[in-house]
């Protein structure tokens, strides 16, 4: 995976970059469901000045579904959220089942039990916990707990699944890449890459 990731920020360039006319059509999102127009967080995915900032200073990661609508599992013209793990971390690059192993654990805070045994007793676990437990919380590059990442540094976020954006505009398995400020601060914002410009590689294993 690491080699494929490397491949798309030599296409992309290093960020900050200049965001021409072709840039923003290549990244351009669909039409927003009408819930992302209202009070959702999601609305901001849409802000053009946001939509700036992160084709300015996105860089390229990689990146794994853990919790997604059942929707995006078939065919369908709605586009859905989705939660996903990412990070930078060149280990992980080479090493894209442990990431989806993080993602696997952060999802059992949706799926888990209020037993006693079953609730984090750190306060960072825990909060991660409570912002994922409904499936409803939008987190923004919220950083996984180390105790879940075994110290490498992950993010974990809520990204709007554009069906135009993934192969067959279903949603598939393994790793895939996403946009991403370096530094959060900067946006805490990111989306998936359109698969137009993944590596074929990539694009078999979605759906292999």
């Amino acid at each position: 995976m690491q080699e494929y990731i490397h491949q798309l920020r030599e296409k992309l360039g290093p960020a900050p970059r200049k965001v021409d006319a072709q840039l923003k059509a290549q990244f351009a999102r669909p039409k927003p469901p009408e819930w992302a127009t209202k009070d959702d967080d999601f609305k901001r995915l849409y802000d053009p000045k946001e939509q700036q900032v992160l084709l300015q200073h996105g860089e390229v990661a990689i990146a794994q579904m853990f919790m997604a609508n059942n929707a995006l599992f078939g065919p369908g013209d709605e586009d859905c959220p989705a939660g996903v793990v990412y990070s930078f971390d060149s280990y992980l690059e080479r090493a894209p089942d442990f990431l989806n192993e993080i993602g696997h654990e952060l999802y059992k805070f949706h799926t888990g039990s209020d037993a006693p045994e079953t609730i984090p007793t750190g306060a960072w676990t825990r909060q991660t916990m409570d912002e994922l437990l409904t499936g409803y919380h939008r987190s923004f590059a919220s950083i996984v707990p180390p105790a879940i990442s075994d110290l490498h540094m992950v993010y974990h976020t809520s990204v709007m699944v554009h069906r135009a954006h993934i192969p067959e505009g279903v949603m598939g398995q393994g790793g895939f890449p996403i946009l991403a400020a370096r530094n959060p601060d900067i946006t805490p914002l990111s989306m998936i890459i359109p698969c137009e410009l993944w590596p074929e590689a990539i694009v078999r294993a979605w759906n292999p």
